[in-house]
């Protein structure tokens, strides 16, 4: 796998480099939390091992679920052993014997969790990644753990993380056309193959994400400073392919791009792609004022769970150049697809891939403290085995 640099800043101190080499003697990987993102970086971290051998674990509160999740793993490799465990509800996870047994703790669970198990993997001496959209959980983490000596890269998924590294790659190729970037568009979707009314919807993936996402505050660009924006705001369709979709704000999945770029470019945010029909579905929940935890309920109830899925996502940067106004963009959309003879979700896939690329890098011990989504090297990550053939398709395994 391609290596996936950052720039650290300056010379590494020897406490830190002890950390590291106490960190890759333990060579495995801890998957927290065995739901469908949780099972597929299992399958995944199988079928990519590339004849390496490590230890896996996987750990859930339900024990059977994640007993299911590592027999699944186990039964397409007679090479790797992946044991589960039950991972208690609360309190230090720190003690847990597979915690010291590995190098590399990927977090699949909701993020309010996020924290818990960021500090159980800083204690033991284990690199840590997670996928989550919570941004107040992801702030608490970069306050408590900016210094820690193992590396934690935060928001290591689909939106947040794939649509941003892409972004990123699409900024600095657009500065080396002549292009001066002013406004940066993020866009992405997890939708059923087939949507019907009233909700034009389908769970493909967490209700309580799409909840939170859809009632938290949104952050963004505007005229170059950071604002902080209502969610399902800014409603808009866009064409894409051909495709009409309706567009709105919502939380977490610009990442750290607006801290990053606020000052040099004037507008962005990320946006999540519907079918036309669905966000006024969602107004009408809205009139009752709803917790994250109630709109949960609400879509649990009233909207079908779906196992046929689509991603599409959608980058756009667009400038000033000698010639005028210019853009670049890139349209990538993904559908189940087929991993050591199990078919997995596109959601599923998308989301694992970007969690477990990471995961192989941080293995290799290179970095500590927190790394945000702007200081992943682009070309290396978007070039990675498991990034380049799930979101581009090209070889299958």
């Amino acid at each position: 796998m391609p290596s996936v640099p950052v720039d650290s800043g300056g010379e590494i101190a020897d406490d830190t480099l002890e950390v590291r080499r106490h960190t890759l003697s333990k060579d495995g990987f801890l998957v927290v939390g065995a739901g469908n993102i949780g099972s597929a970086a299992l399958l995944l971290l199988t079928a990519y091992r590339n004849g390496r051998k490590y230890r896996l674990y996987c750990g859930d509160q339900d024990l059977d679920k994640a007993k299911r999740a590592v027999d699944d793993a186990n039964k397409r490799a007679d090479d790797i052993v992946a044991k589960a465990f039950e991972l208690p509800p609360s309190g230090d996870l720190s003690g847990l014997e597979c915690f010291d047994a590995v190098s590399v703790v990927l977090d699949c669970l909701p993020g309010g969790e996020a924290p818990r198990i960021a500090q159980a993997a800083v204690n033991s001496g284990c690199h840590y990644a997670n996928l989550t959209e919570y941004v107040d959980e992801t702030r608490e983490i970069v306050e408590r753990f900016a210094k820690a000596k193992t590396g934690l890269v935060l928001q290591t998924g689909l939106a947040p993380g794939f649509v941003n590294v892409l972004a990123c790659q699409l900024i600095q190729r657009a500065k080396e056309k002549g292009i001066k970037p002013d406004d940066v568009r993020m866009r992405v979707g997890a939708l059923p193959m087939c949507a019907q009314a009233p909700h034009f919807y389908g769970i493909t993936w967490s209700s309580i994400g799409v909840a939170t996402e859809y009632l938290k505050r949104s952050e963004c660009l505007r005229e170059g400073l950071i604002s902080d924006e209502e969610s399902l705001t800014r409603r808009e369709l866009v064409v894409l392919a051909g495709e009409t979709f309706e567009e709105a704000l919502t939380s977490g999945g610009a990442a750290n791009l607006p801290e990053r770029f606020k000052g040099a470019i004037s507008s962005l945010d990320y946006k999540t792609l519907r079918y036309p029909g669905h966000y006024e579905w969602v107004e009408r929940l809205l009139k009752d004022n709803p917790t994250p935890e109630s709109l949960d309920r609400r879509l649990a109830s009233d909207v079908p769970v779906v196992h046929e899925d689509r991603v599409v996502i959608y980058v756009s940067v667009e400038g000033s150049s000698g010639v005028g106004r210019e853009r670049l963009d890139r349209l990538v959309e993904v559908r189940p697809s087929t991993v050591l003879c199990r078919k997995m979700s596109a959601i599923a896939r998308t989301t694992a891939a970007s969690l477990v690329q990471i995961g192989f890098w941080l293995m290799q011990g290179s970095v500590a403290g927190v790394v945000f989504q702007t200081e992943i090297d682009a070309r290396a990550f978007l070039d990675g085995d498991i990034v380049r053939t799930t979101y581009f398709g090209e070889s299958t395994r």
